[in-house]
């Protein structure tokens, strides 16, 4: 749920290597979050998409279809993801960099950046 509260990290960060084919990763909360504040460290624009197993991919738009959430270059935002993350709902984080390889760190939490 969102909060007009300074964001508070609800679990560990984790680091997603974004490159030219899509990678995820595992996060895990302590408290349930519905938010990630997600830098984007690369000098390219990172697709993001959320799911609940490993097998998520994330993907760029193509003609008029929209498709994930795009992190750009050197940014840090909060994302509402509307897949709620707790001790027993496990969310999974893909990206794909638009060029090159991109590392971008997830922290699951609650509130504003």
């Amino acid at each position: 749920m969102a909060s007009n509260i300074a964001f508070q990290a609800t679990g560990p960060s984790v680091v997603l290597s974004a490159g030219a084919t899509t990678s995820n990763v595992e996060v895990t909360v302590d408290t349930p979050a519905q938010q990630f504040a997600i830098t984007n460290t690369g000098s390219a624009a990172v697709a993001i998409a959320f799911g609940r197993t490993n097998a998520v991919t994330a993907a760029f738009p193509t003609s008029g279809n929209a498709q994930d959430v795009h992190v750009i270059p050197g940014s840090t935002r909060v994302v509402i993801t509307g897949i709620q993350a707790s001790t027993s709902n496990t969310v999974y984080v893909a990206g794909i960099a638009a060029t090159g390889t991109c590392v971008c760190y997830i922290c699951p939490g609650e509130g504003l950046a």
